[in-house]
């Protein structure tokens, strides 16, 4: 063992690579974060998931279809319960845009 302590000790670590290595951790912490957010907002906002929806047309329903899935999988009946809130969220919107006068 006294080939490994002589051949690895002498090895220092750059000073670049240990601020690579905090940055790109950075970066792991902040996507983390940022994931569960949204994730969050899906799983408890009708009006996110309505937003997520419009965001762009082809694209936002694939997002929001999947989340679908993704929740029926892990909980059929939280996944129901966010279909009924969307549901009601969008007969809501509906109901305001017909209420609402239109600009002259």
């Amino acid at each position: 063992m006294a080939w490994f302590s002589s051949v690895f000790g002498t090895l220092k670590k750059p000073k670049f690579m240990m601020k690579l290595g905090g940055a790109f951790i950075a970066y792991e912490v902040a996507s983390l974060v940022g994931t569960y957010a949204v994730f969050h907002q899906m799983n408890t906002s009708p009006w996110f998931r309505y937003k997520i929806d419009n965001l762009a047309p082809p694209y936002g329903t694939y997002v929001v279809d999947a989340f679908y899935v993704a929740a029926e999988r892990l909980s059929p009946e939280g996944a129901q319960r966010m279909i009924e809130q969307d549901v009601a969220f969008a007969a809501e919107v509906q109901r305001q845009q017909q209420n609402s006068p239109s600009p002259p």
